[in-house]
């Protein structure tokens, strides 16, 4: 009689013992899944940031060659300008005046992929710190890149665009914009650009002054451009690396 208790004993410990080996197993099955299950998410969503990231690169390099001629014909007028220091106006060919004082770039970058990354919490579950601590700060990287674009558009309302208006017929300044923006803005920004005739530039200390000023802030901005493309492609060369 006391052997069959013990037997049963013995028994209940087994199958007790294999109840809960089981769902431990259950559970172990379940976290494997669910880690499966967020890695191949969180794949997904740094891919999706891979390409949002190339998209973005492509972007910084056509702003970058946009502000490389700008600053150019800016400095290009100028030197006319000086050339011709005593003169009220200066003979330049219409597309020189153009590009030296009607381009207001900005660079519309995407970030919806990286959003999405961040508010679904998934961030932290990334490997690698230096990829890691990269996407969280390169939104902040494009927007201080854009506040030397945009000191330079202000700049150029506040200083150059009242004396153009006071002196030269702006009609005439702008009447190619449409097709000389679509100009800029292709073939990687080599595209050439038509004269189109001349045009009678106001020249006095004042005009050079808010020129100078204005190209000044748009070649910090294409310095700032070019730190921020570099940190972009380590970005995507780390991004590729992690969504193998």
């Amino acid at each position: 009689m006391r052997e069959q208790k013990v037997f049963k004993w013995k028994r209940l410990l087994v199958e007790s013992s294999a109840i809960v080996a089981s769902i431990l197993m259950a559970f172990a099955i379940d976290a494997w899944w669910d880690n499966r299950e967020s890695q191949k998410s969180l794949n997904m969503e740094l891919t999706s940031v891979l390409d949002e990231l190339r998209e973005n690169q492509a972007l910084v390099e056509l702003e970058i060659a946009v502000l490389g001629r700008i600053t150019l014909a800016r400095q290009s007028l100028l030197d006319a300008m000086q050339a011709s220091e005593k003169d009220a106006y200066v003979t330049v060919p219409a597309s020189l005046a153009w590009l030296g004082t009607a381009p207001s770039p900005t660079l519309d970058a995407s970030f919806g992929a990286l959003d999405a990354l961040v508010s679904s919490g998934r961030m932290a579950k990334i490997d690698d710190p230096v990829l890691r601590s990269g996407l969280a700060g390169i939104k902040s990287e494009f927007e201080d890149a854009l506040d030397e674009e945009l000191e330079a558009r202000s700049a150029y309302k506040a200083l150059a665009l009242p004396l153009l208006i006071e002196k030269s017929d702006l009609r005439a300044l702008y009447q190619d914009d449409v097709e000389y923006i679509e100009l800029l803005y292709s073939s990687g920004a080599k595209a050439e650009i038509p004269a189109k005739g001349s045009f009678e530039y106001p020249n006095s200390k004042a005009m050079r002054n808010a020129i100078a000023e204005t190209n000044s802030w748009y070649l910090t901005a294409r310095v700032e451009m070019s730190i921020l493309l570099s940190d972009i492609e380590a970005l995507v060369a780390r991004l590729e690396k992690e969504v193998q």
